[in-house]
């Protein structure tokens, strides 16, 4: 954990450590994709319920017109992030420290979307004693600070893929024993990773549930238009 190729280009081991050498590398990518399936659809059924928005006139066009570009964008992001498990760490550290570096950028994309969709459609929370004026708040104080550790987080690794360089600020402090890249590290995945959890959970006890029906047409088997033939030609 702490002689690993990310230690190096890093300063410190990231979660990706726990996955970049065999055989935790071939395991995590096996049952990743019930991560990655789940995130794509998440993202489109989100896109629906704010087109669903825009039709009751609860959200603004020129925002479902952003949504409506940002979503594909997202969508392809995540799909890219398996190249993690195609170009490893100690081969290339750029190419593996590109895919998490999209994640990072459709996380932050996502986060955007909701907070903006929740201030905009003035969601409560009465279950929680949440107001919609202080879910406003607490939306916008999460996406203030969500945005700032990601953005900070964000350029460490397009110095990293682009500059192919530890960046300097990630050693200029430390906190408890810990490089402030670190720190910064350990923030960015409470913001993206934890919370998220937490706030999807009150969201669904007071948001209104979206009902999906599936349907399908009467379909003409074969054996019944051979039937209703013999009919009409014993009638005849």
């Amino acid at each position: 954990m702490n002689q690993s190729h990310l230690e190096e280009a890093f300063g410190f081991g990231n979660i990706c450590t726990n996955w970049d050498y065999s055989p935790a590398r071939e395991l995590t990518a096996m049952y990743f994709p019930l991560f990655e399936y789940s995130f794509a659809i998440y993202l489109v059924l989100d896109y629906v319920v704010m087109r669903i928005s825009a039709k009751k006139g609860e959200i603004p066009q020129w925002f479902m017109h952003v949504i409506s570009v940002v979503t594909p964008l997202c969508i392809v992001l995540v799909a890219f992030f398996r190249m993690i498990f195609v170009c490893i760490a100690y081969e290339s550290i750029q190419q593996h420290t590109a895919g998490f570096l999209g994640m990072q950028i459709a996380l932050l994309l996502v986060a955007v979307m909701n907070v903006c969709y929740i201030i905009v459609t003035k969601q409560g929370y009465p279950s929680f004693g949440i107001s919609p004026q202080l879910a406003t708040k607490i939306a916008f104080v999460y996406l203030v600070i969500n945005g700032l550790v990601s953005l900070v987080n964000i350029y460490g690794h397009v110095v990293i893929v682009f500059g192919n360089r530890t960046p300097h600020y990630f050693f200029w402090t430390t906190f408890l024993g810990l490089d402030l890249g670190q720190v910064i590290d350990l923030i960015w995945m409470l913001m993206n990773a934890i919370l998220p959890l937490i706030i999807a959970y009150v969201r669904s006890v007071d948001e209104e549930n979206v009902t999906v029906t599936v349907s399908a047409p009467n379909h003409k088997y074969r054996s019944e238009t051979m039937g209703e033939a013999a009919q009409l030609l014993q009638q005849s």
